[in-house]
């Protein structure tokens, strides 16, 4: 049996073996006087327009995100990158240009109209971000609400 060893460089530069890559729709909307995000793990034959990957990383310096999130890309541009992990085994993510803010409020997704964002530059917080490709989680202060969210 041949494994082929998935690994990207990441938008800032950092060598990575993917563990899972996801296609994913997100947007970004206000709501009681604040931006929100939202998004999901892409299916019903919806157009993605981002990519998460959960990744291994042997840092010293890692800050425990094992997820990637490469978001406001065209669809084509989703397709095509799925397709260069899929069939090379590799993608460069450095090779795009990224929105420089590091606020997730003043992220802007537009369909890839403008350039994308990476949560590696941008600060997602607990109220904007949520994970992808992960095992899920429930943050602490909901916890105790519902024990059948797990």
């Amino acid at each position: 049996m041949f494994f082929l060893e998935v690994r990207i460089i990441s938008p800032t530069g950092r060598l990575l073996t993917v563990n899972r890559a996801v296609p994913i729709v997100e947007t970004i909307f206000d709501f009681n006087g604040e931006s929100r995000f939202l998004g999901d793990v892409c299916r019903n034959g919806t157009k993605p327009n981002g990519i998460a990957i959960l990744h291994d990383s042997s840092s010293i310096f890692e800050d425990n995100l094992s997820e990637l999130v490469v978001g406001n890309l065209q669809s084509d541009v989703v397709e095509q990158i799925m397709q260069s992990l899929l069939v090379n085994g590799y993608y460069d993510f450095s090779q795009m240009g990224y929105q420089s803010t590091k606020m997730a409020d003043k992220v802007v997704i537009d369909g890839g109209k403008s350039k994308p964002y990476t949560n590696e530059i941008t600060f997602m917080s607990s109220k904007s971000y949520c994970s992808f490709v992960g095992n899920g989680f429930i943050a602490e202060e909901f916890a105790e609400e519902d024990e059948d969210c797990e």
